[in-house]
């Protein structure tokens, strides 16, 4: 365990060198939905509900899609799939730890120095938005926080061993770069990036509902709102989703490091 813990605050202080980029993702990130919160401004003009959502809690939705969206985001695969292509793995295998927690404690250190910095301008947003009476002082319960919270914590998990999965990929591919990209096109699309699933229609929507990629932006976002009901089987269905994922990971590293052959420097 002191090795891992070593190991995070190695990563922690790599991450803090670079804390200006997390801050201007983040700024960027806020601008990019300030377009879509404008169009439903427009929206709400001549309706005071849509899809179960009123104004208020549509703009908190967008607000908190990329705050939500970067601590379930895992992106070791740019890494380790170098690694494989460059020959580097070779010097990792002879490390006295596992590869993937490694990864894990460099991905979990970026999530503090990200948490440190944005959880104090959300909590002014929220003073300022509840003192200006444009938020409701009840628009989070300290029950919705530990579930949203509770729910992002495991979809990190979930999303750490599927990009695990993209990274090994790299034993037979010399490029996962497609993968990477399709991956992004699809949480985009699946999420609930770019609107609520409630708004979607009832037959649709149970086919989203069955996909692994709701709980990177839309369940949780859910919860931290009130507005998850069914929490058993919503931990039911990440939790089947995550042991997929762990042992397709495990499977395709087993059968990778059989056929890897180490070049390069």
């Amino acid at each position: 365990m002191r090795k891992y813990l070593s190991l995070f605050k190695s990563h922690l202080s790599v991450s803090l060198d670079y804390r200006a980029d997390l801050i201007g993702t983040f700024i960027l990130e806020l601008l990019s939905v300030g377009s879509a919160i404008i169009l439903w401004f427009a929206i709400y003009r001549t309706n005071e509900d849509v899809g179960g959502y009123s104004l208020e809690e549509v703009v908190l939705y967008y607000v908190l899609v990329p705050f939500v969206g970067f601590l379930t985001s895992v992106d070791v695969s740019r890494k380790l799939a170098q690694s494989v292509r460059n020959g580097s793995l070779s010097n990792q295998l002879l490390k006295p730890y596992k590869i993937w927690l490694d990864a894990l404690m460099e991905a979990l250190s970026k999530k503090v120095v990200y948490l440190s910095i944005s959880l104090p301008l959300y909590v002014l947003f929220l003073f300022l938005g509840i003192n200006a009476r444009v938020l409701s002082p009840y628009i989070l319960s300290i029950q919705s926080l530990l579930l949203g919270f509770s729910f992002i914590v495991l979809a990190f998990l979930l999303h750490f061993f599927l990009d695990l999965f993209v990274s090994w990929l790299a034993f037979w591919f010399s490029d996962i770069w497609s993968f990477k990209h399709f991956k992004r096109i699809v949480f985009a699309m699946l999420g609930g990036v770019s609107f609520p699933f409630d708004l979607l229609p009832a037959n649709v929507r149970a086919f989203f509902e069955l996909l692994p990629f709701k709980y990177f932006y839309f369940t949780p976002i859910s919860y931290l709102l009130g507005k998850g009901t069914n929490v058993l089987k919503d931990i039911l269905l990440l939790l089947f989703w995550f042991l997929v994922f762990v042992l397709l990971t495990n499977l395709i590293w087993r059968r990778g490091i059989k056929k890897y052959e180490a070049y390069g420097n």
